[in-house]
Formats: structure tokens, C-alpha cells, sequence
């Protein structure tokens, strides 16, 4: 798979292509069954609330601070990888424009 760099149009912003991965929890008590969300909230503080989730597999029921399944987004360079590909892309465009 080639990877590309997807430029912005000002100086500041870059974007780096990713993948959405979908993250899932499995139960604490039975490690059998997914962690769904009951559509239940629980205030935890003045301005914090968490999520009630209960077990597919034994109904065990968990609250947490994010819903689960969540969507997560991984970029396929990471850290000075991307920074370099910018680099070489600003380069490459410096180049083709004298």
C-alpha cells in the first residue's frame, strides 16, 4: 500500500492518511462477552458523567468514562516518519515550482 501525504493549502496544517480502527471492550468479570452501551448515564461529578455498559455474554454491568465500541484513528506514519514526509514534500514542491 503506498502512503500519501495529503497536503494543506497553508503552512501550518498537514494531514497524514489513517485508518479507523473500531476498539471494543470485553468484560472485567466473565473475559468472554463485549461491553455494550445501555444508553444509561451516570453523573459522577458536576460537569462528568459516565456511561453505563452492560456484558453480552453475562449481563455484568461497568460504567465508563468513554461508549464503547469507539472509533479510533491510526495513521500509517507515525512520530518523525510524518514529519520527515512533510519535509520531503515541501521540498519536492519548492523544487517543481522554480
Amino acid at each position: 500500500m503506498e502512503r500519501k501525504f495529503f497536503p494543506a493549502t497553508n503552512g501550518v496544517e498537514f494531514g497524514i492518511a489513517c485508518r479507523a480502527v473500531m476498539v471494543h471492550r470485553i468484560c472485567d468479570k466473565c473475559e468472554k462477552g463485549v461491553m455494550g452501551p445501555t444508553g444509561q448515564t451516570i453523573q459522577t461529578g458536576p460537569q462528568s458523567m459516565r456511561m453505563l455498559h452492560k456484558c453480552s455474554e453475562c449481563g455484568h454491568s461497568e460504567s465508563y468514562d468513554v461508549q464503547y465500541p469507539k472509533l479510533e484513528f491510526v495513521p500509517h506514519v507515525q512520530g518523525a516518519a510524518a514529519l520527515d514526509m512533510m519535509r520531503r514534500h515541501r521540498k519536492n514542491k519548492n523544487s517543481q515550482q522554480k
